[in-house]
């Protein structure tokens, strides 16, 4: 639990990946720190490869390609732009609406944002489950 306070990050989970993230690629990518730091290091490996496959189609495609760097509000906005259509606001009720559908959706339990309820959140995922 407290390497992963390490990482947490209260802009939420997408945040705290790219934390881990960098974190990794600091470490050299090494199996030993994934392993000292409870995560999955194929996971990380698999990440590595995605973005080299995009800065390459990038490349190729002749686009600027530059880091966000520590301006966390430039990485909050290229999220937003990609999941825009995930998003949800929070109801008067307390549950979580998506704007596009009107689906109730919930922040799971794991989740960095599970205890602060902010007014509106973007996610990557559903999962389906019996809670109601």
């Amino acid at each position: 639990a407290l390497r992963r306070m390490e990482f947490m990050a209260p802009e939420g989970d997408l945040i705290t990946y790219l934390n881990v993230y960098n974190a990794f690629k600091k470490a050299g990518e090494s199996k030993a720190w994934c392993s000292k730091s409870f995560v999955n290091f194929r996971s990380l490996r698999h990440a590595v490869k995605v973005r080299q496959q995009l800065r390459r189609l990038l490349n190729r495609l002749k686009m600027n390609v530059r880091s966000c760097g520590e301006d966390l509000t430039l990485a909050r906005k290229a999220l937003l732009s990609g999941f825009f259509l995930n998003a949800a606001r929070r109801q008067p009720n307390g549950e979580y609406r998506a704007l596009t559908t009107g689906q109730e959706v919930r922040i799971h339990p794991s989740s960095v944002l599970s205890k602060k309820k902010p007014d509106c959140l973007i996610f990557n995922e559903i999962v389906l489950t019996s809670q109601k």
